[in-house]
């Protein structure tokens, strides 16, 4: 448990970890808060090349209610 308390960035997959589908599985958005909220970073990642870059920065918004603007989401 130190382990995870003490991590200062997390790397996260998308879709089948925190999402599938139009699905975002239960806690995932409290997570990316609690991250956030305890001054901690998280990057998304994917290992999924069907969709341009952009798809995903606008999926993690909708999942996520991240706005361009926002730390995570660029402009």
């Amino acid at each position: 448990m130190d382990k995870l308390l003490n991590t200062k960035l997390f790397l996260l997959d998308m879709d089948g970890t925190l999402y599938l589908g139009d699905e975002v599985f239960e806690g995932a958005v409290d997570f990316i808060n609690t991250i956030s909220a305890t001054g901690r970073e998280y990057i998304y990642l994917t290992n999924n090349s069907s969709r341009a870059g952009v798809d995903y920065v606008t999926r993690a918004g909708e999942c996520f209610h991240l706005r361009h603007g926002d730390r995570h989401v660029p402009e």
